[in-house]
């Protein structure tokens, strides 16, 4: 049976340093905030992004890896973002997109773009040593 790991990263100006495994699981779980340092420059603004790098790993294998920037409210837990769509009249032609799209543009908007160097020091902590 193949061993799969997640590691998790934050950006840290142009650098990426790894997030406590056991952090990581309590905050995604939503039973822990994220340290203050690892907001933008630390500030307690109402809303912060941070820029997390997350590297799935198979047998020390790199097979992915995710930029993505999580909204994160002033105590440093995950902001939830809540929708709900109207229903358009049915008629002939009509075709409601707005779901796709809005799902589109939020899997967008919320990602960063990594270096090479940052890819590379990623993927090099995630490696099996050996």
């Amino acid at each position: 049976m193949s061993a799969i790991q997640v590691r998790a990263f934050h950006r840290q100006g142009g650098d990426i340093v790894p997030i406590n495994d056991a952090l990581w699981t309590q905050f995604i779980a939503g039973n822990a905030p994220l340290p203050n340092v690892m907001l933008r420059g630390g500030s307690t603004q109402s809303v912060q992004r941070v820029d997390v790098l997350l590297v799935t790993a198979r047998d020390g294998a790199c097979e992915l890896i995710e930029a993505l920037s999580l909204r994160v409210d002033s105590h440093g837990y995950i902001q939830r973002i809540y929708l709900t769509l109207d229903e358009l009249a049915p008629g002939p032609g009509v075709l409601d997109a707005r779901r796709p799209f809005l799902e589109r543009y939020l899997r967008h908007a919320h990602r960063w773009t990594p270096t090479a160097d940052q890819f590379s020091k990623a993927i090099a902590a995630t490696a099996v040593p050996g």
